[in-house]
């Protein structure tokens, strides 16, 4: 818990100190560095982060964690080299194109999901080791790092966005090779001797789960940052800077409470439905992530009324009075955001049932209510016509993930079967 504390004030420490040396404008552009290194994570690191933690329990009851980590470091060296290929070319269309504040945004960015979601790659292994102190220690010393090493390069070079965010690439990256040299990230010995063909059956397990989280993605991505791109067609840098800011303070309070889950539950969840072929096993898992949700709906409960009492001081706190104009938006946000979350933890069902693709239309019915409702109510009435249809995505998103989960049953066959040993 101390550690999930201070990611959660490093979190806060990061907003201050970029909202005060940025401004509005520079801030907008700085979060929108951040969407794409956060499509990094929604349409690649994300799966395979999940592939890695489910497939973990399952490895381990088949004895092939060797062949494992072997297919999972093949498939992260892979994926690196491409998204560096990509950030190459990506910086360079845009130098030319615009200028190169531009493409430092864009190579910082993409730099920014790479080490992030290599990073992810360590922390899922150590969460399914149930290594929780080095979770949260690691995570807190990333979140305070972050905003500590982009202050000193922002000191040193001026006020821009591309350098911070390079702080924020160079802080994760010490974070990870801490991380992945660390004693207790405990790996088998014997990876040279892992069988080829076991390797990659296990590397086509990774995949497929992998491309099964994957085909979220497109509309995942629309959810998590459509609604920044959507602030900034139709109100501009300034207020694109003034809504990311706020919706980040929002989101700090669930990120710790997802976290917390992800770390505790998760993998219990996970070790409980085993190869998720036992009606039993499965139940369990059912019966903890009820009582999960329903602690998990307490706490945010609190969140929202927090965020409705303290809104102003909060922002004025956390930002300075030209971003604390908006105060009245924080409790929306903060309800859209705490409705959203509690979607997302009854998708966990579909995670250890191994049949991630039910929620296909549910993500696609809360990708395209934020971009039908969220776009023309911005155009009209701007943020707050923007909040009105994130809470109305948020709502309707939870609706069509409960009715996604009434498919699922303890019965359920899954993809990922034991496969016969030799």
């Amino acid at each position: 818990m101390s550690g999930q504390a201070l990611s959660f004030v490093g979190g806060f420490l990061a907003i201050k100190l970029l909202t005060v040396f940025l401004g509005p404008q520079a801030y907008g552009r700085f979060a929108l560095g951040l969407t794409l290194a956060g499509l990094c994570n929604m349409f690649v690191y994300g799966p395979l982060s999940q592939a890695v933690l489910r497939l973990y329990s399952v490895c381990r009851e088949r004895d092939e964690l060797p062949a494992y980590f072997v297919a999972a470091d093949r498939i992260y060296l892979v994926v690196a080299v491409a998204f560096a290929g990509l950030a190459l070319v990506a910086g360079t269309v845009v130098w030319f194109a615009l200028d190169f504040a531009w493409a430092a945004v864009v190579f910082a960015a993409l730099a920014v999901g790479i080490v992030a979601g290599t990073n992810s790659y360590v922390v899922m292994v150590l969460s399914a080791l149930r290594k929780r102190r080095a979770v949260a220690l690691f995570q807190a010393l990333d979140a305070w790092l972050k905003p500590l090493v982009a202050l000193v390069l922002l000191l040193a070079v001026g006020p821009d966005a591309g350098v911070a965010l390079l702080g924020f690439f160079l802080a994760t990256l010490g974070v990870t090779l801490v991380q992945r040299a660390w004693p207790g990230m405990v790996r088998p010995r014997n990876l040279a001797a892992v069988s080829a063909d076991v390797r990659r059956t296990v590397q086509r397990e990774l995949l497929g789960y992998a491309a099964s989280v994957g085909t979220l993605s497109a509309f995942g991505a629309t959810s998590a940052y459509a609604d920044r791109w959507i602030a900034l067609a139709a109100n501009g840098e300034h207020d694109l800077g003034v809504y990311a800011a706020m919706y980040q303070i929002a989101n700090a309070p669930f990120v710790v409470v997802v976290g917390i889950i992800t770390q505790l539950i998760v993998p219990v969840l996970y070790d409980r439905a085993g190869q998720a072929t036992g009606a039993e096993a499965l139940a369990r898992s059912d019966r903890l992530l009820g009582r999960t949700i329903w602690i998990a709906a307490v706490l945010m409960a609190a969140i929202v009324f927090a965020a409705w009492i303290l809104a102003r001081p909060a922002l004025l706190l956390l930002t300075t009075p030209e971003f604390a104009g908006r105060a009245e938006l924080l409790a929306p946000v903060v309800f859209a955001l705490a409705i959203f979350q509690l979607g997302q933890l009854y998708t966990l069902k579909g995670m250890y049932h191994n049949v991630p693709s039910i929620y296909f239309r549910p993500k696609a019915v809360q990708a395209l209510a934020l971009a039908a409702l969220g776009l023309p109510l911005a155009m009209h009435y701007g943020l707050a016509g923007l909040v009105v249809g994130l809470n109305a995505s948020s709502l309707l998103y939870v609706g069509a993930v409960l009715l996604a989960n009434r498919r699922l049953s303890p019965a359920d066959r899954v993809a990922v079967s034991p496969r016969p040993q030799p």
